[in-house]
């Protein structure tokens, strides 16, 4: 009676310690730390849109030769 009650007793208590085990207690970040995006260069998007749409230019006119 008194292993079932002590083994009964170990299980709960180790149950009870994993809730505790499972909580970060790392600090939140510093708001200096955080990253800052740039707004986004829109002259610089359509330079590099241009350079693809020629780039796919190209590559469709090779896969008319190839055929």
């Amino acid at each position: 009676m008194k292993k079932t009650i002590l083994i009964a007793a170990l299980v709960t208590a180790s149950f009870s310690a994993v809730p505790g085990m499972a909580q970060q207690t790392a600090a939140p970040p510093a708001k200096d730390a955080q990253v800052r995006q740039q707004a986004p260069d829109v002259a610089e998007f359509d330079k590099q849109m241009a350079q693809m749409q020629q780039t796919m230019q190209r590559m469709q006119e090779q896969m008319e030769k190839i055929r």
